[in-house]
Parts: C-alpha cells; structure tokens; sequence
C-alpha cells in the first residue's frame, strides 16, 4: 500500500491500525509537485450488468470471482459496486454457482468490458475471465498472494475481502 508521506511515518515502517487486526507495511511516498495523488471520476449511478455498453470505456468496474466464496460473499462486493456507482461483472465459476445471471459475465464467455480501473475481488485471473477485460489498471482483492491476478494488477491487496470491504465502505460513507 503507498501513502503520501505525511509527518513522522517512517518508509516501509509498520503502522499499528486503530480498531485492532488490520496491520501491514506502508510504503511511504514524499508527494510530486504538481501532482495531486488521488484521481476521482463521476459516479455512474446504479449500473445494470444487461445494460454494459462494450464500446464504452467505463472510469471502474468491479468483478467478482469464485473466491468471494458464497451469495452472501457476492452480496458484500453487489454492495461495494453500488456504493461505488460501478457495473459489477462476474467470472464464470459466479454464474454457474446461481449468484449472479449468465448477463453479468465477462471473459472468453461472456462480454468484453473496457475501464480505466478494474477492481478484481476475489479473481484468480485465469486468462478465461482476464481475456475478457481491458483495463488501464488492474487492482486485485485476494486472499492468495501467488494469484495470477497479480502479475496483472498495479495494486494488490492480499487480504480476505470481508474485512477490507466493510471497511472501504465505512471510509466511503465518511467521504460523503
């Protein structure tokens, strides 16, 4: 994870995280000049898979992969696209278990999508799925360090998904 450098952090430190359980090595960055570090884009609203225009290029899209483990796994990442404004996609294993409608696949299967940032919860990145997507960043959720998705992914976070996105959500919910 890469933070702008703010007061005494020292580079590559470990930074204890209020609340208890959640640790992990933070990269410190001293900011560029001129540059602001955080890009935002519009929210699209609530994004029907059906609807997913395969010539736009969309600013995010959220998939989600056999690794969100069960419905209720799915319905945590449903939650974070909506709250993102982002169409939510989904890998083959998630439409053969009956989570998610055949509509909503992307891969050699199913739709082609383009983004600008892909945001892959719990997707191994075989290249069956990964055909599917064109990305300009990839960043992968994943429990699974050694995952190809990573040799795909600019940002990673190996990390199970049910404790990283309740607190994205938090997070966003403070930001409004």
């Amino acid at each position: 994870m890469t933070v702008p450098q703010r007061g005494g952090t020292p580079a590559g430190g470990t930074v204890p995280r209020p609340g208890g359980g959640l640790t992990g090595t933070v990269t410190v960055l001293a900011p560029v000049e001129g540059v602001a570090g955080v890009r935002t884009w519009e929210r699209l609203g609530p994004a029907q898979p059906d609807a997913l225009d395969q010539g736009q290029v969309y600013p995010l899209v959220v998939g989600a992969g056999w690794g969100v483990g069960d419905r209720d796994g799915f319905e945590l990442v449903k939650t974070l696209a909506r709250a993102l404004g982002a169409p939510l996609v989904v890998t083959r294993p998630v439409v053969d278990e009956g989570w998610a409608p055949a509509e909503m696949l992307v891969g050699q299967s199913g739709k082609r999508i383009r983004c600008e940032v892909y945001l892959a919860v719990g997707i191994s990145g075989d290249p069956q799925h990964m055909v599917g997507v064109e990305a300009d960043t990839v960043v992968a959720i994943n429990t699974d360090p050694r995952a190809p998705i990573y040799g795909r992914a600019r940002l990673g976070v190996a990390c199970d998904f049910r404790r990283l996105i309740p607190a994205l959500l938090r997070c966003l919910e403070t930001l409004r």
